[in-house]
């Protein structure tokens, strides 16, 4: 029997940064995972590009900006077209292929900067706590809270009565509707769409995609090159797992989760170890 304060089940980077955020709050902690490599999805073969990757999390497991091991290049987006007007997307600039601008290179701009102020507000949500669960309003880490609660409000409050509609019509809506309100269909409209059900199991139809997108826009939206590859990206991410005192055992498959009076008590592993 191990006794720790947390089992991580999982060694994809959320599996990572979970560990490692509940280690530096001074957790014990160990992290299962069942093959031989961490990462999961993220793992070469598997990704080779960088996106979303939040500067929040970054910093909560030591990986600042002064930390941060390797640089990353960012790529622009392509969609090819049959008729020869390929088109690249740099940010909210949509151009073709000759350094032209795209017939509604305005109208995209315009759909990417409404969605990048939106995402903005969502990511300040997110990343704090729900109201009324953090810390004391005179701390340090409430008066925090408050400045967050503060962006938001003004943001909402920068919006005319239109854009708040369109913003809550928006956020359980789908990405196909939206996005053909814009644009027309075609390349333009198809690499935007793409970008809302990248990596996930749905497609641009299916209710939640816009919130998908609003999210990664607030996030930068783009994608970059990790220079060492994504191997570089795990291996940073382990090594700050590491440092943080996180326990992880490879090849160590979470074979059954352990009840007592309906808690979670621990788990057991493939060699019959149980872990709590």
């Amino acid at each position: 029997m191990s006794r720790y304060d947390a089992i991580v089940i999982g060694g994809g980077l959320n599996g990572l940064v979970a560990a490692t955020v509940l280690a530096r709050k001074g957790k014990s902690v160990c992290l299962l995972e069942q093959s031989d490599d961490l990462g999961g999805m993220a793992r070469p073969g598997m990704a080779h590009l960088l996106y979303n990757l939040s500067p929040l999390v970054r910093r909560e497991i030591g990986l600042d900006a002064h930390k941060w091991p390797f640089a990353t290049t960012s790529v622009p987006a392509v969609a090819l077209n049959p008729d020869g007007a390929h088109l690249v997307v740099r940010g909210n600039t949509a151009s073709l292929t000759d350094g032209t601008a795209h017939p509604e290179a305005d109208r995209f701009r315009g759909l990417v900067t409404q969605l990048t102020r939106y995402g903005d507000l969502l990511r300040t949500m997110a990343e704090g706590p729900p109201p009324g669960s953090g810390a004391p309003l005179m701390s340090a880490g409430g008066f925090k809270g408050l400045l967050r609660l503060m962006h938001v409000g003004l943001g909402l409050k920068r919006m005319n009565k239109p854009d708040m509609r369109r913003f809550l019509q928006m956020l359980l809506s789908n990405a196909y509707d939206l996005i053909l309100d814009d644009l027309k269909d075609g390349p333009l409209a198809g690499l935007l769409a793409a970008d809302a059900v990248r990596g996930a199991a749905a497609g641009p139809r299916a209710p939640g995609t816009v919130f998908s997108l609003i999210y990664r826009m607030g996030h930068g939206g783009g994608a970059a090159v990790p220079v060492g590859g994504m191997s570089a990206v795990i291996g940073a991410f382990e090594a700050a797992a590491e440092a943080a005192g996180v326990e992880i055992k490879t090849n160590a498959q979470a074979a059954s989760i352990l009840m007592e009076d309906g808690r979670v008590s621990g788990v057991e592993i493939g060699d019959r170890t149980t872990l709590a």
